[in-house]
């Protein structure tokens, strides 16, 4: 919407301006040759002293508090801001010392396991050597009793070839030849 200006308002302000001239011209006031009216001049000093009182009172004091508020919830959040980060960096140191802590740990565990390893090893092979030595033992006693059992066998059997074959050589009366024959017949009878 265009400010159209009525024309007897602008007839109204240019008598208004032309006689203002005259009186500043007429008058041997030196400020009124300026162009100036004292009385005008105070009520305006008057009126922008009121609006300057009031635009500090309502204005200028709450928009200065919303600012110290704000400046002062913005100092509180930096100082939260570097606190919360001191926090950080103390979380941060003290998770690494725990994690320093935890590998020694495992390392400690892992070395004790080694050990303990090694010496089951140890005590099994022992026993191991301990058991086998025992086997070779028993084994050698079972060999020696067996062999003591067959060479008896043998014994036995030999004897009871000899026997048999003196009792034949005996009965035939025979010749060394045919005694021999007598045994061989004997011996493969018997299958030794």
């Amino acid at each position: 919407m265009k400010f159209m200006a009525d024309p007897t308002t602008i007839q109204h302000a240019a008598e208004a301006a032309v006689e203002a001239a005259n009186i500043a011209a007429s008058s041997s006031d030196p400020i009124a040759q300026f162009g100036l009216n004292v009385k005008i001049f105070i009520a305006q000093l008057i009126n922008f002293g009121i609006v300057l009182i009031v635009l500090w009172r309502f204005v200028y004091r709450p928009i200065v508090k919303l600012i110290e508020a704000r400046e002062e919830k913005i100092e509180k959040s930096i100082k939260h801001a570097e606190e919360v980060e001191r926090r950080l960096n103390e979380a941060t140191l003290e998770k690494d010392a725990m994690l320093k802590d935890a590998r020694i740990e495992a390392q400690r565990i892992v070395e004790e396991a080694r050990d303990g390893l090694k010496q089951r090893e140890e005590e099994s092979l022992t026993k191991t050597r301990e058991e086998v030595a025992k086997i070779v033992q028993e084994g050698k006693g079972h060999i020696a009793r067996d062999r003591q059992e067959m060479l008896a066998s043998v014994k036995r059997d030999v004897v009871d070839v000899a026997i048999e074959a003196a009792r034949a050589v005996l009965a035939e009366g025979v010749s060394e030849k045919s005694s021999q024959k007598i045994a061989k017949k004997i011996v493969e009878e018997r299958g030794l």
